[in-house]
C-alpha cells in the first residue's frame, strides 16, 4: 500500500458483501468499505469478526487490483486480533476504479475468509456524466426520455436535450451548449454554427449529489445537414467534462424537385449557361431531371449532391422571404442570396427618406446595397 495517494473529493460506491465461510458454517464474516472524509483519500474498512475468532491472532491481506487487468495496484498484510466483533481499519484507496481483495487467515486453518469489494474513487476534477440525451419532447422525468429519431423532418421545430452529472464535489456547475454543422458531406469537419445557450446553472440535489440540466434548441430555422450538439460542463471557469451527440436535419425538397424538373430548370437560371438551358427545354420530365442531375455531377463531382441541395435550399428560402411582385429567386436580393448565401450582417437604413438595406459578407469580404423603389428592393 502506498503511503500517500492523491487526495480525493468524491464518492465511493460502498458494497457490503456477506459470505458464509466453508470452514465455519456456523459463523458469518462481513466486510464493508466506506468514506470517512471528503478532503482526503482516506476510507474505512469495517470487518465483522465471528465470535469464535475474537482475540485470536489473525492475518489480513488487502490487495487493490486494476478492475480490468487485475494487476496489483497496492498490497498490505497485517497481523491483528480483535476483542470486538467489529474491527475497524483506516485505508487509502487508489484513485479511480479498483477491486479490493480481502483475505483473512490464521496459522492453524489457513484461509478463513476471502471476498472482494468494487470501489470507484472520484478525483476533484472527475465528473460522472450520462450520455447527452436528445428528444422530440420535453423531459418529464430523467428516467423517461423520449428518443430523438434522426434524421429529423422539417415538421419538427424544436428538439430537447438533457444530461445528468454525478459528483459529490461539484459546486456552482454550469453548462454551455454549442451546435456545430458539418461543413461538407465528404469531410468530418464541423463549423461553429451558433451557440444554443450561454452558461446555464445546473439544478442540483445535494442529498444524492445528482445535478441535472436540460433545454431546447430551435431546429426549424436550421438548414438541412449533419449537426453535432456539444455540452461543456464548467465549474467556475474550469472545464470539467463534455459530451456530444450527432443528429441530421433532413431535406425534403429533393423529391419535389424530381417531380417538378421544369421548376428546377427555371430556378437554375442564375448559374446555368443559356445554351445549356435551351438544350434542356422540351425534354420529358424524367429525361429533364436526369439531364439536370448530370449537369450538377459534371460541374461539382463528388460534391454534386451537397451543392445541389444547398443551392435549391437557398432558392426555396428566397421564394419565401423575398417574393414581392415576382418570385423571390428573380429579385435582386434573391439572386444575391442564392449566389452567396445568407449575409453575415443585415442593416436597414433610412437615408434622406430613401429606404435602403446593406448586406455584408465577411468571408470574402463584400457589401451589397439595395434600395426600395416603391415596387421592390433593387441593387444599387
Amino acid at each position: 500500500m502506498e503511503n500517500r495517494l492523491p487526495s480525493i473529493l468524491g464518492s465511493i460506491a460502498a458494497l457490503i458483501i456477506s459470505l458464509s465461510c466453508p470452514q465455519l458454517m456456523w459463523a458469518q464474516w462481513e466486510v464493508g468499505v466506506y468514506e470517512i472524509g471528503s478532503s482526503s483519500g482516506n476510507v474505512t474498512l469495517y470487518l465483522q469478526v465471528p465470535s469464535a475468532h475474537l482475540e485470536a491472532p489473525l492475518e489480513m491481506c488487502l490487495t487493490f487490483r486494476n478492475p480490468t487487468s487485475l494487476g496489483i495496484t497496492s498490497q498490505k498484510c497485517l497481523q491483528f486480533s480483535s476483542d470486538s466483533s467489529l474491527f475497524v481499519l483506516p485505508l487509502v484507496a487508489p484513485l479511480g476504479k479498483s477491486r479490493l481483495f480481502v483475505d483473512i487467515s490464521n496459522s492453524q486453518q489457513g484461509v478463513l475468509f476471502e471476498t472482494e469489494v468494487q470501489l470507484e474513487v472520484l478525483a476533484s476534477s472527475d465528473l460522472a456524466l450520462t450520455d447527452l440525451l436528445l428528444s422530440h419532447r420535453p423531459f418529464v422525468a430523467w428516467e423517461t426520455a423520449y428518443p430523438l429519431f434522426s434524421p429529423i423532418s422539417t415538421e419538427i421545430s424544436k428538439i430537447f436535450y438533457g444530461m445528468e452529472v454525478n459528483s459529490a464535489a461539484a459546486k456552482d456547475l454550469s453548462a454551455r451548449i454549442i451546435l456545430y454543422k458539418k461543413m461538407t458531406a465528404n469531410t468530418a469537419q464541423y463549423a461553429d454554427r451558433f451557440e444554443a445557450s450561454t452558461q446555464q446553472n445546473l439544478l442540483s440535489n445535494s442529498v444524492s449529489n445528482r445535478h441535472f440540466f436540460s433545454g431546447s434548441i430551435q431546429v426549424d430555422t436550421l438548414s438541412p445537414g449533419d449537426y453535432l450538439l456539444e455540452a461543456l460542463i464548467y465549474q467556475e471557469d474550469q472545464l470539467m467534462g463534455e459530451k456530444s451527440r450527432f443528429f441530421t436535419k433532413k431535406w425534403e425538397g429533393a423529391a419535389w424537385l424530381a417531380a417538378h424538373p421544369d421548376s428546377a430548370l427555371r430556378w437554375a437560371t442564375p448559374i446555368l449557361p443559356p445554351t445549356t438551358r435551351q438544350s434542356y427545354e422540351g425534354m420529358a420530365k424524367d429525361e429533364l431531371h436526369q439531364a439536370l442531375m448530370s449537369w450538377w455531377e459534371d460541374r461539382f463531382g463528388s460534391e454534386a449532391s451537397t451543392e445541389y441541395e444547398a443551392y435549391y435550399q437557398r432558392v426555396m428560402t428566397v421564394n419565401k422571404k423575398f417574393s414581392e411582385r415576382r418570385a423571390g429567386w428573380q429579385t435582386d436580393r434573391g439572386k444575391t442570396w442564392i449566389l452567396f448565401g445568407k449575409p453575415d450582417d443585415i442593416q436597414e437604413i433610412n437615408r434622406q427618406g430613401r429606404k435602403q438595406i446593406k448586406w455584408t459578407y465577411t468571408k470574402w469580404p463584400m457589401v451589397f446595397w439595395f434600395e426600395w423603389n416603391g415596387d421592390t428592393y433593387r441593387k444599387i
